[in-house]
C-alpha cells in the first residue's frame, strides 16, 4: 500500500512538473476592430435645390455631388476613430444655393470612446458626445439638431443658418 501511494505521488508530481510552464505572455487583451461604418448619406430636415435642377431634396450627397468620405471605426476596448477624407460646404448666395467640395490633404482622424446600450451607440470625440441608433444591425443613424451649417458664401467662413440633419452609416 505504501508503494502504491508513493508511486501515485511520484507520477502526480512528475506530471505536474512537466505540464507547468512559465507564462511570459502579456496579459493585455488584444484590441481588435469590432466594426467599421462608412457614411452613405446626409439627410437634412429641409429640402434644398443646391444642384439647380429644379427639384429640391434633403439628400445632400445627391444635391451637392460631393461625398463626405467619413468612416467610423469602433474597437473592442471601447475606443475608436472618426476618419474624414473629404467633406463639403453649402452656401446661399444671390438667392440660390451652391456647394463647395472640400478634399483634405490628409485624412482627419478624431480619436473617440464609445459605449452601447441596447441599439443606442454613443461616442465621444474631442468636441462632443453623439448618439446614434443602430437599425437592423447594418445601419447607424446619427441625428444632429441644428448641426448642418448653411454658409453665406463660397469662403465657408460665415454661417447664415443651421439645419438639423441625420448622418447615415452602413456597416462594412
Amino acid at each position: 500500500m505504501k508503494n502504491l501511494l508513493k508511486t501515485t505521488l511520484i507520477l502526480f508530481l512528475t506530471f505536474t512538473l512537466f505540464n507547468c510552464s512559465s507564462d511570459d505572455s502579456d496579459d493585455t487583451p488584444t484590441v481588435t476592430i469590432v466594426e467599421t461604418w462608412n457614411e452613405i448619406a446626409i439627410v437634412t430636415a429641409s429640402n434644398y435645390d443646391i444642384n439647380n435642377d429644379g427639384e429640391a431634396t434633403n439628400n445632400m450627397f445627391a444635391e451637392t455631388g460631393c461625398i463626405s468620405d467619413a468612416t467610423l471605426i469602433f474597437k473592442s476596448d471601447g475606443t475608436g476613430e472618426l476618419r474624414i477624407g473629404n467633406s463639403f460646404g453649402v452656401y446661399h448666395e444671390g438667392g440660390s444655393f451652391a456647394s463647395e467640395c472640400i478634399v483634405y490633404d490628409e485624412v482627419i482622424i478624431l480619436e473617440l470612446t464609445w459605449t452601447q446600450s441596447g441599439n443606442t451607440r454613443t461616442y465621444t470625440d474631442e468636441f462632443n458626445t453623439y448618439e446614434g441608433v443602430v437599425i437592423d444591425g447594418s445601419e447607424l443613424q446619427m441625428f444632429f439638431e441644428n448641426g448642418f451649417p448653411i454658409f453665406v458664401d463660397e469662403l465657408l467662413d460665415t454661417v447664415e443658418s443651421f439645419d438639423s440633419y441625420t448622418s447615415i452609416f452602413s456597416l462594412q
